[in-house]
């Protein structure tokens, strides 16, 4: 089983490495340096100090799905036009914060939750919640951003990334119970019909937990979430790193499909494909 097992995920990484796809994981050190940046993000935030945030990017930078920054002066403008609220921020934090290493450790992506606190004119303070994602390139010992998405979550796909969030966590925490808690019944897993919550239990504790001891990271990033009344669609992509029973060390990523219904006030995974690792 283990001469099975480990010829299929050399087979897999190998395939992954030829045509690019594999994601490895750097250092702690690297990982550290990047939540600085992250840190200096909200500072620079919170101080709605647009130099400050530009002077954080490399250039061309690429803001948001299709605008290309030429130089750090025009992205000053162009974040305290577009980037920075209007009013007083009372709070800026990054929370829920993925860093992922590649290419020989010198590009990464970063994404978390911001929460923006600002003042309303009678006082108030008004909390509003984006999806912040950054790509990051190394120049010498400096991580330099070099794209930067920050999506507004309304109420809808705020609960759907609540939802991955916790299927991230299931995954992680290798616990089959609480991803079947997350579902509708009758369940898709890649074509094949689960019709109770007991059958999908025992899917996921095959298909996450077998002869995997630890995940070091797991990450549904790269999230395309579409919404469509009361049934959405998630395109993502599914990262890992992780050590199994016998001592080896794997990491690569996959893409992940899942579409969703809301039922009441809640969204459930009706159907997934393709999010195994």
């Amino acid at each position: 089983m283990k001469q099975r097992l480990s010829l299929a995920i050399a087979l897999l990484s190998a395939a992954l490495l030829l045509s690019g796809c594999i994601t490895l994981f750097g250092s702690i050190s690297e990982r550290a340096r990047i939540n600085e940046v992250l840190d200096q993000f909200e500072a620079g935030m919170l101080e709605k100090d647009a130099d400050k945030l530009a002077k954080l990017c490399r250039y061309p930078l690429y803001f948001g799905d299709y605008d290309v920054i030429p130089y750090w002066e025009f992205a000053a403008v162009c974040f305290g036009s577009r980037l920075l609220p209007g009013g007083q921020v009372a709070g800026y934090e990054i929370t829920n914060r993925h860093v992922l290493l590649k290419s020989s450790n010198s590009y990464a992506d970063a994404d978390g939750t911001a929460v923006l606190k600002t003042t309303d004119d009678s006082g108030e303070i008004v909390e509003t919640e984006f999806r912040i994602s950054l790509g990051l390139h190394k120049d010498g010992d400096t991580w330099k951003i070099y794209s930067l998405k920050n999506e507004h979550l309304d109420a809808d796909v705020r609960q759907i990334y609540d939802l991955l969030n916790l299927y991230e966590e299931g995954i992680r925490t290798q616990d089959p119970e609480k991803l079947a808690d997350l579902c509708t019944y009758p369940l898709y897993v890649n074509n094949y019909l689960f019709a109770t919550r007991e059958a999908a239990v025992q899917n996921f504790e095959k298909l996450y937990c077998f002869e995997i001891e630890e995940y070091q990271e797991l990450w549904i990033k790269d999230r395309q979430i579409k919404v469509r009344g009361t049934e959405a669609t998630v395109q993502a992509t599914l990262a890992a790193e992780l050590t199994d029973i016998y001592g080896g060390f794997f990491a690569g990523e996959n893409l992940a499909n899942f579409q969703l219904v809301k039922t009441g006030e809640s969204w459930l995974i009706s159907n997934i494909f393709n999010a195994g690792i």
